[in-house]
């Protein structure tokens, strides 16, 4: 007898399971939407974005008028792009969670004394470009001035400091060229 409630106490545990793994679905594919909704109208006004662009919750861009956008994108959850200068991502490129991309940095002159006040330095900003059909990793950063070339991979967690040429396979802090992409013709 007493084994027989056991079994009914963790099928109620089950279906109580079930049950809230159907509603935590629910409401992640609600909350989904609503932030590609809130995307969509944000870019459509301020970005210039071309055709199947898909951002996923949680994307921050900063200084939007000075993105443009592709076809067939893909921008992750997390993703931070900080447009201080132009950020140009090509059609199909395809971006991770937790990736940034940065424009902008700090000048600093080590003539002073060791004195740093980041306030009183200058501050540069140099656009970044992301080549056709690449693919940038899980947190990935990119800074200023940055070209990647297009078919290009950069694995996760490269911090790229350089440009790359076209079917680069990108890795390494600071990032660096781990070998050239080569297409096999069909």
């Amino acid at each position: 007898m007493r084994r027989t409630r056991l079994i009914n106490i963790k099928r109620g545990l089950l279906l109580n399971d079930q049950l809230f793994r159907i509603f935590n679905y629910i409401l992640f594919r609600a909350e989904k939407v609503y932030h590609s909704i809130r995307y969509r109208h944000m870019a459509s006004s301020l970005i210039n974005i071309g055709s199947n662009v898909d951002f996923d919750f949680g994307v921050s861009i900063g200084n939007a008028s000075n993105v443009f956008l592709g076809n067939n994108i893909f921008i992750g959850k997390g993703v931070q792009i900080n447009a201080a200068d132009r950020v140009t991502i090509c059609d199909g490129v395809a971006i991770a969670a937790g990736s940034k991309i940065i424009t902008f940095s700090h000048q600093y002159d080590c003539s002073n004394d060791g004195d740093f006040n980041a306030r009183e330095h200058a501050r540069s900003k140099e656009s970044v470009y992301i080549g056709e059909g690449t693919w940038i990793g899980y947190n990935v950063v990119i800074l200023s001035g940055v070209s990647i070339g297009k078919g290009s991979v950069v694995a996760a967690g490269a911090i790229v400091t350089k440009s790359f040429p076209e079917n680069s396979l990108i890795g390494g802090c600071p990032a660096r060229l781990i070998r050239e992409i080569t297409r096999r013709d069909p």
